[in-house]
């Protein structure tokens, strides 16, 4: 074969698996980390900030699940502290679940708990980022 053939060939190959990379670390979805926390004490209206890991750069999504078993009923409002973002839920004597999972572009959320007849009961709050 000549050389000009061999160098062609050589070249190519060294082109496509430069685009090849290019396009794994283009469209590579970062690791997520899966964070829980437990509130056990529910009878006092409480507000909490979570945050992301240093290691996350650029935050889009957001997914978090909210599990209350509670007596009584509470409001909890999901917000955004960068943006006027803010949902209002509201969480039910016994076995509640709120569900989150969207767009996000910040590093923080805020919950706000405010019981309204609970005196007992626990909040799972399981998010990533």
């Amino acid at each position: 074969m000549e050389l000009w053939k061999k160098l062609f060939l050589l070249f190519s190959g060294c082109i496509f698996l430069m685009i090849t990379w290019v396009i794994f670390n283009l469209f590579q979805i970062p690791e997520r980390t899966i964070q829980t926390t437990t509130i056990n004490d529910i009878s006092q209206p409480f507000s909490i900030s979570f945050f992301a890991p240093d290691s996350h750069e650029s935050i889009s999504n957001l997914e978090l699940k909210v599990q209350s078993n509670i007596n009584g009923r509470a409001s909890l409002t999901l917000s955004n502290p960068d943006t006027s973002f803010s949902e209002l839920y509201v969480l039910n004597s016994d076995s509640s679940t709120v569900k989150y999972s969207g767009d996000w572009y910040s590093n923080s959320f805020k919950l706000k708990y405010i019981p309204q007849d609970s005196t007992t009961g626990t909040l799972s709050i399981i998010y990533s980022f």
